[in-house]
């Protein structure tokens, strides 16, 4: 009976997209990249040569987040290369299991919570490789003697991604001080739904999603649901899945059987007990707060969701924003408050975060543009608006600002910018011609975010991102110096505005988004209690501006400036990583690695082959048709740099002859070369 499950499960995984979703390359970075390696007991860290220092810290931080790792998983042995790619203005990170691999866009955003992005990446991508590794045990380590590292990578479709991602979520909120499960940003939008639609949609439509509704994604829902279990039935469960899943991956519902068998539940009941307590938490936690419902500025959406980003006064009775829906493209529209009509100005192009700025008549943001060739690097683009003459103009060319800030009086242009060497600086530009006045290094190197004009355009502020912290720092345009407005914290920091020596800025401190006042004084005053969370603070005479979250997305609203109570303490039962059943394991002060970088000779690893299969068959043929495999022999290869792929074959075909096959791909260059 279960060699008969064996082999329909082959089967259907020939047939599926799982076998050619298995080698996928992310894309490749310049052919003048020279390349350096640090080796470790356990990574291979490749690295451009530029990267420099970025390469040992990176290094360092995998290597702290093994050791932290190891408290939620069983320790294994593994030696895996982590390839970095600087050249890209993204920040993200991706595992890869055929071949086997990690693959880090290092770029520090512009939204970033008060935790060091090294070590996020770090303990967020190495627990999708803990998460592989456990896979690759019983049958499907015996499966992969016959088929390489690609059966361990489609055992792993079996888990859903909700799992995947927000155990990863989870990882990277109990073993450090942050992560986005401690932010209340990250569950603003489960939050608002969940209590003001009086319920949730249920486990079929987050999974699948809605073409009319917004459904928050897979890291969202997951992470509740991975941290409800780690809390009610502790922290065995999971590990127990994923061993059901790589010692019974032919029952094709592994999931399902070991939750049903070790707390009663399935996958959908599971859902629904996390989010009805959810449920409970947030209401109670709302009834217990006197939160506020402020003036609405914007169209009335009709139920619709839409989104209002970043909103600005453009003179009287004039405001700007970022509109975004499920069912347009984004775009700058004008809105009139008193007519409650809005006007289209401008759509865009790739653009993040949704942040604009306006001064004098002139509207500024950063768009991102793609290599016309190599997909692993990419620029980030200063754009200006002119709305007396409605002309659009690309201030500057190939460069790497990931954000940008118009004085008010529409002369001078602040923006943030991160070197493919990892440093970080403060950049003026004149606005008429794009011409860089100066440049000024981050104090000690931190990461910048969100610069902001003051009105007397004498001064810009900008968060900034220490190890595990953020602040705010202020520049003196006048005397070219740096002063601490705000000391760094634990609280997450959104957006702040400098006016008359006060600092009004967005926290996390409340547990909800909130604007809060910190006087010339030190003073520190609340002066908007909302429901899910606010962003986008602008000031102006006697009003503040902001964007505040529904269940319909952000609303623009407005409230006069009125000092509230000073600010209470974060209610850490409505985050489930504190609840009681969670053992919160203690961060290590792990020491200083030595590392030695030496070259990585791209010629010495041209071929790595990481999969086979005991037939022959040509993958997209065998997708359509399983019955075109033939007797013979498959070897599938591919490069840490996705430079080459190649499959080579040999074939008994129907005619009883002998045939090879070979196919080699060349990305390496410019052209790409492809063999037949």
């Amino acid at each position: 009976m279960r060699l008969n499950f064996i082999i329909i499960f082959i089967v259907l995984i020939l047939s599926s997209g799982g076998v050619s979703a298995q080698y996928f390359d992310t894309g490749q970075d310049p052919s003048s990249v020279r390349w350096m390696q640090i080796k470790t007991g356990r990574f291979t860290v490749i690295y451009p040569e530029n990267y420099k220092e970025g390469g040992r810290a990176f290094a360092q931080s995998l290597d702290d987040a093994y050791s932290e790792l190891i408290t939620l998983f069983p320790e294994t042995k593994f030696r895996i290369p982590v390839v970095i790619h600087s050249y890209s203005t993204r920040s993200n990170g991706y595992v890869a299991w055929a071949p086997k691999r990690m693959e880090i866009y290092p770029t520090p955003e512009q939204n970033t919570i008060p935790l060091d992005p090294n070590k996020q990446l770090a303990v967020h991508e190495l627990t999708h490789v803990f998460q592989m590794k456990s896979l690759s045990k019983g049958f499907s380590r015996v499966m992969s003697i016959p088929f390489g590292e690609q059966f361990t990578g489609i055992t792993a479709s079996l888990l859903p991604l909700w799992f995947l991602e927000g155990d990863a979520v989870f990882a990277e909120t109990v073993l450090t001080s942050s992560g986005r499960g401690r932010s209340p940003s990250f569950q603003k939008e489960l939050k608002a739904i969940t209590v003001e639609k009086s319920g949730y949609y249920g486990y079929d439509k987050s999974l699948n999603g809605s073409y009319r509704d917004f459904v928050p994604d897979h890291y969202q829902y997951g992470y509740q649901m991975v941290a409800w279990v780690y809390a009610r039935y502790g922290p065995q469960i999971w590990n127990k899945v994923i061993k059901q899943t790589a010692n019974q991956p032919f029952t094709l519902n592994p999931v399902n059987l070991s939750l049903s068998g070790n707390t009663g539940l399935t996958k959908k009941k599971l859902f629904n007990e996390a989010y009805d307590t959810l449920r409970n938490i947030w209401n109670n936690e709302l009834s217990g707060k006197k939160t506020r419902i402020y003036e609405t500025l914007n169209p009335d959406k009709k139920g619709r969701y839409i989104n209002y980003y970043s909103p600005v006064f453009a003179g009287i009775d004039r405001i700007i924003a970022i509109k975004t829906s499920l069912s347009n493209p984004p775009r700058f529209v004008l809105i009139n408050p008193s007519t409650g009509k809005e006007k289209k100005l401008y759509m865009p192009g790739q653009m993040y975060p949704w942040l604009i700025s306006y001064g004098n008549g002139k509207l500024v943001w950063v768009e991102t543009e793609s290599d016309k060739r190599w997909e692993n690097r990419d620029f980030s683009v200063i754009k200006l608006l002119d709305l007396k003459t409605n002309h659009v103009r690309k201030l500057s060319r190939k460069t790497r600002y990931l954000a940008a800030s118009v004085s008010p009086n529409g002369e001078t242009i602040s923006a943030i910018e991160n070197t493919i060497s990892n440093k970080n600086n403060l950049v003026l530009i004149e606005t008429s011609s794009g011409k860089i006045l100066k440049s000024i290094p981050a104090p000690g190197n931190v990461y910048l975010q969100r610069p902001r004009w003051t009105e007397d355009s004498r001064k810009i502020t900008v968060i900034y991102l220490t190890e595990d912290k953020e602040g705010v720092y202020s520049y003196s345009i006048a005397d070219g110096k740096w002063n601490l407005i705000l000391n760094p914290g634990k609280d997450d920091l959104q957006s702040v505005f400098l006016r008359n020596d006060s600092l009004y800025y967005v926290t996390s401190q409340s547990g909800t988004d909130n604007i809060y006042l910190k006087t010339p004084g030190k003073k520190i005053f609340g002066i908007t209690r909302s429901r899910f969370g606010v962003s986008d603070l602008s000031v102006t005479g006697k009003s503040i501006l902001f964007a505040d979250y529904t269940s319909t997305g952000n609303e623009i609203c407005t409230s006069e400036i009125k000092t509230g109570s000073p600010p209470v303490n974060i209610n850490s039962s409505t985050f489930l990583v504190n609840k009681p059943g969670i053992i919160n394991p203690k961060e290590r002060n792990n020491p200083a690695n030595e590392y030695t970088p030496v070259p990585y000779r791209k010629w010495q690893h041209l071929f790595r082959f990481h999969s086979w299969m005991p037939f022959y068959g040509d993958l997209d043929e065998i997708k359509s048709d399983p019955t075109l495999i033939r007797p013979g022999l498959s070897l599938l290869t591919q490069n840490s740099l996705s430079t080459l792929t190649s499959t080579i074959g040999y074939e008994y075909s129907a005619q009883k002859n002998h045939v090879f096959h070979s196919r080699v791909i060349w990305k390496g260059w410019y052209p790409t070369i492809e063999s037949q």
